[in-house]
C-alpha cells in the first residue's frame, strides 16, 4: 500500500510517512503480546505468546497467548507494534545476550563455580555422574527393604 501510495500520490505518501516493518518471528518464536481494550487479565496488558503462524509481506502473526497457566487464547492475525498500532500487536522480545556473554567470558566462569559450589571445592568428576551414583545407591536401598 504505502509502495502504491508513493508512486500515485508522492506529496500524500510523505505527509503519511513510512512504516517501519519488523522483521516476522519465526513461527514458535516468543513474542510480547499487547491485548485489546478489556481483553487483560489481573491489570496487565502485556503477556507471553508463541507464533503459530506469519505472514512475512505485513509483517502478521498467529499467536497462541498465555494469560495464565490454564488460560490460553489463539489470535486472528496480529499486526506489529506501531505508534498507531498500540493494541491488539505483538513485539519482539528483546535479550540482553552480549552482556551476559561478555560477563561469563571475563571472569564469569569463575563467579559461576562460586555460586554454584560456595566455598567447597569443584569435584573431579561431574556433578550429575555424583548425582546419578547417589540415586543408584538410594535404588539400592530402598529395593531391601
Amino acid at each position: 500500500m504505502a509502495h502504491m501510495l508513493s508512486t500515485v500520490n508522492p506529496e500524500a505518501a510523505e505527509r503519511i510517512g513510512t512504516i517501519e516493518v519488523p522483521d516476522t518471528p519465526p513461527v514458535g518464536a516468543t513474542v510480547i503480546y499487547n491485548c485489546r481494550s478489556g481483553e487483560g487479565r489481573r491489570g496487565r496488558q502485556q503477556f507471553p505468546a508463541m507464533v503459530l503462524d506469519r505472514d512475512e509481506k505485513l509483517a502478521r502473526v498467529i499467536l497462541l497467548v498465555f494469560f495464565d497457566a490454564e488460560d490460553l487464547k489463539g489470535t486472528t492475525w496480529c499486526p506489529p507494534r506501531t505508534d498507531r498500532q498500540v493494541l491488539f500487536s505483538w513485539e519482539p522480545v528483546s535479550y540482553n545476550a552480549p552482556a551476559i556473554l561478555s560477563d561469563i567470558e571475563s571472569d564469569g566462569i569463575e563467579k559461576l563455580k562460586f555460586a554454584f559450589y560456595g566455598d567447597y571445592e569443584p569435584p573431579a568428576k561431574p556433578l550429575i555422574e555424583i548425582i546419578a551414583d547417589l540415586e543408584a545407591r538410594i535404588i539400592k536401598l530402598e529395593a531391601k527393604r
